[in-house]
């Protein structure tokens, strides 16, 4: 049973399939842009004093630690009151991904899709 959780859906795998068949030129602009929002990511993120992470290199998300207070507050401000041009952002609090209570307190998972 865990093993069939575990894995890729059917779909995903039929999909993984035709990607495989496609010219390699396709493969090339996705890991450009994948990499031109990954270094984007980076960039931005490392303007932020006191904030803590590594640089992502295969991943398609980065979990940082801000000086904030609490993450899950921070995400429901991001999602409320902040824009620029009427435009957001949509993070994760990593408050439910730690066994130790508080230990995700200052973290958020951020996409780069």
């Amino acid at each position: 049973m865990a093993q069939s959780r575990l894995c890729p859906p059917m779909i995903a795998q039929l999909g993984t399939i035709g990607l495989l068949e496609m010219d390699d030129s396709y493969i090339e602009e996705v890991y450009k842009e994948y990499d031109k929002r990954r270094l984007a990511v980076y960039e931005e993120l490392s303007k932020i004093e006191g904030a803590i992470f590594q640089k992502p290199k295969g991943a398609f998300y980065v979990s940082v630690k801000l000086p904030i207070d609490n993450s899950e507050e921070f995400v429901k401000w991001v999602l409320t009151e902040f824009s620029i041009d009427n435009t957001t952002v949509m993070v994760a609090p990593l408050t439910g991904f730690y066994a130790t209570p508080n230990s995700g307190n200052r973290k958020l998972e951020l996409h780069m899709f």
